[in-house]
């Protein structure tokens, strides 16, 4: 195994005494990681920001079914992880490893755990965090989101806006996808299927006008969905574009791709 290329937390707790909440569990996960000194690597500004997007990912509904990882599930995670990692550094190479991978319990409704596989995640600048149903998950399902996140992680190292706009989004998150299907296999995620071509190319339309607009809100809405937009559109016009431009460009190597302008990528 490659260990130079990330550093590997579990963020299980130990001391789970009277636990009651999911804030209670979320306390004494970043309570742990501030006494170990891995806070500093988590991609926030702040542990208020940092803590709300936890307490958002530990369900309420079951979190009392959280037990400590054992030493053999661990090292399970562990080595799937650097397999994966190698096989995308090779591909694609980060230009300045270790990354931080932090991996925490997860407890999703039945619907999300079917959806997801048992595993989510997002990436901060050098940081994958990844949400982990320890009794639910796949190891392919592992497999696909590390080499996912991956591509976020390294496209942030080439792409250094403070903040992107919705174009760049789009291009990101369907470079992500047609990564991870070419490198670590695996059928279409969900979230790539959400339109049909024809709604795709429709939606797209009417969001022209907001391709070079900024800001965390707009991507919201577009990618998660609201009442007027379907959930996951952001995605699925992403892959379509990336796909699109994939099949122009089969030969390009994965690290001139990442650096490739979103408006080579999203076409208007």
């Amino acid at each position: 195994m490659d260990l130079s290329l990330a550093k590997i937390n579990f963020c299980f707790p130990k001391k789970i005494h009277r636990l009651r909440s999911e804030q209670k569990l979320v306390g004494l996960i970043i309570n742990e990681m501030e006494e170990s000194g891995n806070i500093k690597y988590v991609g926030y500004s702040n542990k208020k920001k940092f803590q709300k997007d936890l307490e958002s990912y530990v369900s309420r509904s079951n979190f009392i079914q959280y037990q400590p990882l054992s030493i053999k599930q661990k090292s399970f995670i562990k080595k799937n992880i650097h397999k994966t990692l190698k096989k995308c550094h090779q591909f694609l190479p980060h230009p300045d490893p270790p990354i931080f991978i932090f991996i925490y319990p997860w407890f999703p409704n039945t619907k999300k755990l079917s959806l997801f596989q048992g595993v989510t995640a997002f990436a901060t600048y050098y940081t994958m965090h990844i949400f982990i149903n320890p009794n639910n998950y796949s190891k392919q399902s592992l497999t696909e989101t590390i080499a996912h996140e991956w591509n976020h992680l390294v496209f942030y190292r080439y792409h250094k806006e403070k903040s992107y706009n919705l174009r760049t989004y789009m291009a990101m998150e369907g470079m992500a996808e047609v990564f991870r299907e070419e490198i670590v296999k695996g059928s279409r995620s969900p979230w790539t299927l959400a339109l049909t071509e024809e709604e795709t190319i429709r939606q797209f339309e009417t969001l022209k006008s907001y391709l070079n607009k900024n800001g965390i809100g707009l991507y919201k809405k577009i990618f998660y969905g609201n009442k007027k937009y379907k959930q996951w559109t952001g995605y699925s016009i992403g892959y379509y574009f990336m796909k699109k431009f994939r099949n122009k460009h089969p030969k390009l190597s994965w690290k001139k791709i990442i650096q490739i302008s979103s408006d080579k990528i999203i076409e208007s």
